[in-house]
This record gives structure tokens, sequence and C-alpha cells, in this order.
């Protein structure tokens, strides 16, 4: 699996640590496994879904 750099990094905020900047797909997939099962809805499942597909 390759990395893609993202063209601007996003801003995730994180209720237990604030906000974090992510840059690319493996760095937005690691911190999203860190999210807990009860926030894991609809929209959490897509944003990982599609940063799992441009690992491929």
């Amino acid at each position: 699996m390759n990395d893609v750099p993202f063209s601007e990094p996003i801003t995730l905020k994180l209720q237990s640590v604030g906000e974090r900047k992510v840059a690319s797909s493996w760095e937005a997939i690691e911190c999203m496994q860190q999210w807990p099962d009860r926030a894991r809805g609809r929209n959490w499942r897509a944003a990982y879904r599609a940063c799992r597909d441009a690992l491929d």
C-alpha cells in the first residue's frame, strides 16, 4: 500500500485531544482507528472507506 498525500492537510476535531492536522490517507486511517466505537457512524465509515480505497 502506498500512502496518498492530500493536496491540503485537513483538520480533524477530536474530543479527546482537540484538533489534529492530517496530511495523508494513511495518517487519517491511523487517527480514525483511535475513534471510539460509539462515534463510528455512517460518515466515519465513508471516510475510512475512502482512505482505504485511496491506498489500493
